[in-house]
This record gives C-alpha cells, sequence and structure tokens, in this order.
C-alpha cells in the first residue's frame, strides 16, 4: 500500500513538473514550428492591423411609435490610415448615403469620420478622424450599424449592417470599461507602388468580412490590367488588379498588400454569383489612388482635364466625309483658345 501511495505521489510530481516544463517552453516551440513563410505572414499582419479600420454607415431613421430621429446602420466596411493627420481612405459605397460615419480602430477606439472628399466613378472617400465616440453619443445616436449583385462585377460593401455595428459597439464599450486612459495615437500603412507588379506574386488583403474585424486572406495577384464599372455611377474603372485572395461583403475599402505590407491596392469589388467570395476579386492599384487622394485633399473633389471645346457628332462627320473631329466652338480662354 506504500508503494502504492509513492508511485501515485511521484507520479503526480512527475506530471506537475511536466506541465510547468511545457507552460515554460510552449511559446518558443509552437514559434519553431512556424515556417519562415508563416513567420514572415505573422509580422505582416501584426504591423498592419494597427492602421486597418472598421467603418460604419449610418442614417437618421424616424421610430414609427415615438417619431423620435435617430441613428441607425445601414452598411459597414474597412478602410486604412493614409496619414498621421489621422485621413482614412476608403471606398465611396461604404459611406454613401451616410448621416454620420463611425471608424473602429484595432484596439476598439471608435472616432468620429468626418467626410473630406469623395469620387463616385473612382469609388474612393477619403475621411478625417475626429473626436472619440462616448456612450452618451451612442444612447443618443441609437444602437449604432450593400452586397453584390448576383453574376456580376460588384461593390464589396458589408454583411448584416446591424450585427456588425453592434459587435463592434459593443467590443468598444467593453474595452473602454477594463482599459485605461492612454494617449491615441495613429499608424499611416506604408504604401508600395502597382506599376511593378507581376502575375503571380502573393498579395495579401486586411478588412472586415462580415464584421469579422481584422482578417487575413492571402492569395496572389492573378490579373492585370481588368476593367469593371463604378457600383455608384457604371462608368468604368481602369487598370484593376484581380486577385484571388478571399473579399468578401465588408472587405470593401481595406488594403490590398504586398509580402513586404505596403499597399498596392484598394479592395473593391468580386465576381460572384452569391454575394460572396469566388475567388476573383478586384483591387483599384495604389499608383492612381495616390493622385487622387491628393486632389480629394487639396479640393474635396478630382478635377477633370479640359479642352474647352465643342465637337461634332461622329454621325455629322461621317455625313461630311470629314476624318478626325469637326471642332465647332472653343471656350474663352480655355486650353484649346491657345
Amino acid at each position: 500500500e506504500g508503494r502504492r501511495a509513492f508511485g501515485r505521489a511521484a507520479c503526480a510530481v512527475g506530471m506537475a513538473a511536466a506541465l510547468s516544463q511545457g507552460a515554460l517552453v510552449g511559446p518558443s516551440v509552437a514559434a519553431a514550428r512556424l515556417s519562415q513563410d508563416e513567420k514572415n505572414t505573422v509580422s505582416l499582419f501584426e504591423k498592419a492591423t494597427p492602421s486597418v479600420v472598421f467603418i460604419t454607415n449610418l442614417t437618421n431613421r424616424r421610430d414609427i411609435f415615438t417619431l423620435d430621429l435617430k441613428e441607425i446602420p445601414q452598411g459597414a466596411g474597412s478602410g486604412f490610415v493614409w496619414d498621421d493627420e489621422g485621413h482614412i481612405v476608403t471606398n465611396f459605397h461604404v459611406i454613401k448615403g451616410a448621416s454620420d460615419v463611425q471608424v473602429t480602430f484595432q484596439d476598439q477606439v471608435v472616432k468620429q469620420g468626418r467626410v473630406v472628399g469623395f469620387d463616385e466613378d473612382r469609388d474612393i472617400a477619403v475621411l478625417q478622424v475626429g473626436d472619440d465616440i462616448t456612450d452618451e453619443d451612442e444612447d443618443e445616436g441609437g444602437s449604432g450599424g450593400g452586397g453584390p449583385s448576383s453574376a456580376a462585377v460588384s461593390p464589396v460593401s458589408t454583411s448584416k449592417p446591424s450585427s456588425s455595428s453592434e459587435l463592434a459597439s459593443d467590443r468598444a464599450k467593453a474595452n473602454r470599461e477594463e482599459k485605461k486612459e492612454s494617449p491615441f495615437t495613429i499608424q499611416p500603412l506604408p504604401r508600395g507602388t502597382s506599376e511593378d507588379l507581376v502575375v503571380g506574386q502573393r498579395v495579401y488583403a486586411i478588412g472586415n468580412p462580415f464584421g469579422l474585424d481584422h482578417t487575413l486572406t492571402a492569395g496572389i495577384v492573378s490579373g492585370l490590367g481588368r476593367e469593371i464599372s463604378s457600383g455608384n455611377t457604371g462608368r468604368p474603372i481602369y487598370d484593376v488588379i484581380q486577385t484571388d485572395a478571399a473579399i468578401n461583403p465588408g472587405n470593401s475599402g481595406g488594403p490590398l498588400l504586398d509580402s513586404d505590407g505596403n499597399v498596392i491596392g484598394i479592395n473593391t469589388a468580386i465576381y460572384s454569383s452569391t454575394g460572396t467570395s469566388s475567388g476573383v476579386g478586384f483591387a483599384i492599384p495604389i499608383d492612381p489612388i495616390e493622385m487622387f487622394v491628393d486632389q480629394l485633399l487639396k479640393f474635396g473633389r478630382i478635377t477633370q482635364p479640359i479642352l474647352g471645346i465643342t465637337f461634332a457628332p461622329d454621325q455629322l462627320v461621317d455625313e461630311l466625309g470629314i476624318e478626325g473631329i469637326l471642332v465647332l466652338k472653343c471656350v474663352d480662354g480655355g486650353p484649346a483658345w491657345k
């Protein structure tokens, strides 16, 4: 009996020692099991995540019973920090029709978003983050919180708006109750270039699909020079990047990154008959976006180049047998006038 008791005690001590040893070396063992490629992906995600935001589109609705005007969610999407001044870049269709915009960061700090400028044709918008959203603001504004069409290239905006926004609101409230006051800082994402992209190179998409904040998906550049139609105006968007990285409702406005963690595009649309990822996603390249954002920050809109001429319709030119363009009038002082 004494031997049995001694054996049980020794076994218990051995197990405790083994568990203690495992607890001490567990993380290093787990890290050792990661390949170098996996470690690079983990590092990329950890560095980029603080710069990716969750955007909630709010609109005013009147309560049918009390007739009170309340702010309710009508959509959501993603965005990323552009510069140190608090500018956020996203897709226009993410904030379209909003009476108010809320921007939620990784640490669940929620900021008011003011629209600085946008362009419907190119589906791009710039926000400026402002004051924190307080509990009182959320109580006054209500509970706080579209989707692709079938078999078409469609903008990717959000999943069910109310559930995604409520999750963000709940996370923000819980975080404010737990954490101590600390200075708020923003971290812009480094920008790369889309000029030298090649088909087959690895890319990563970070966003908030279906309200699941800061989700990472990986894929490759599947094609270049694609053309899609703006979901807002139907006008063409040229030189779009095609990728098989999973892009779903809620990913719109989020960054497409290269393997160095640099932004090379904005995730914008998918080709799908179900409204979810089918392996064919589209991102607007970063090179023209840089020019568009500069203009939006300066003028609040994108200035269009003009010649300042009025020309005859093609049918009239053909009837007259003229080759080229038949100029009818020049605007006084315009570019063509000079």
